[in-house]
């Protein structure tokens, strides 16, 4: 997983087909520590894929994502793409981020709290932000927020939510399944 400018020359040196250039390469400004937590959030999205009542739609998602997230350092090209855990409990809820774009790798927290007099009241927080050119955060903040992370997929109670922003969808979800076609069958 260490891609940097010199892997990307190999790359060109290594192919047969030296009229064809490989795409350019932007890498995200990572620091090395970041590898072991990329890593660890691979394997908790992978988790989410063996729930129990894990819908198609979501599966798929999960899948562009996942493609996204063990691309990096590297960037992924016409992704925008955000996978969200949240833990509501009566009135309130807790979630966390994961933002993929074609320039950009944010890890979010938030919160919402809803009072029927007062209305709602949410928060939301920032614990990684890195981008081609740049990288904040600080690497207890992002330890933590992965290790609860982590733990989060672990739990069944988490919904599971994917937003695929892109302008080309993975797939066109609008097709009505209401109807038991089976019944049409001879």
């Amino acid at each position: 997983m260490n891609f940097s400018k010199e892997n990307a020359s190999v790359f060109e040196m290594t192919h047969n087909n030296t009229e064809a250039n490989p795409p350019d390469l932007e890498i995200l400004k990572f620091d090395a520590e970041d590898e072991e937590f990329i890593e660890q959030l691979i394997k908790a999205v992978r988790s989410l894929l063996c729930r129990k009542n894990i819908d198609p739609e979501t599966i798929v998602n999960l899948g562009g994502f996942l493609h996204a997230l063990e691309r990096l350092p590297l960037t992924t090209e016409d992704i925008f793409m955000t996978l969200t855990l949240t833990d509501e409990f009566e009135r309130q809820s807790n979630w966390q981020d994961i933002n993929i774009t074609g320039d950009q790798f944010r890890l979010c927290s938030g919160y919402r709290t809803y009072d029927p007099r007062a209305g709602s009241d949410w928060h939301t927080t920032t614990e990684l932000n890195v981008e081609t050119d740049n990288r904040e955060g600080e690497y207890f903040q992002v330890a933590q927020w992965v290790e609860e992370f982590v733990d989060r997929a672990n739990s069944e109670s988490q919904e599971i939510t994917v937003i695929n922003d892109a302008d080309t969808p993975i797939h066109n979800w609008e097709f009505d399944t209401s109807e038991d076609t089976w019944d049409r069958l001879p």
